[in-house]
């Protein structure tokens, strides 16, 4: 089977902090073991953008989180 990862995913997973990185991280372990595909697009890539670079006050990701990404 085909999954569009969700930007949210990909959101958690780059805040290890946050309560659902793990279960996020696990997901995608899981599918990846099972051998299904798995795609991101070019707009989840954008709203991931505009999500990660938002002031933190406003959701944003910290600078620091930033520059590991």
């Amino acid at each position: 089977m085909t999954y569009l990862i969700d930007t949210n995913i990909i959101l958690r997973i780059a805040q290890p902090n946050h309560p659902m990185c793990a279960e996020s991280l696990n997901a995608l372990a899981r599918l990846r073991r099972q051998k299904e595909n798995c795609y991101l697009t070019h707009q989840n890539l954008v709203e991931f953008w505009r999500s990660a670079t938002r002031p933190i006050e406003r959701n944003g990701l910290s600078d620091k989180l930033l520059v590991t990404i």
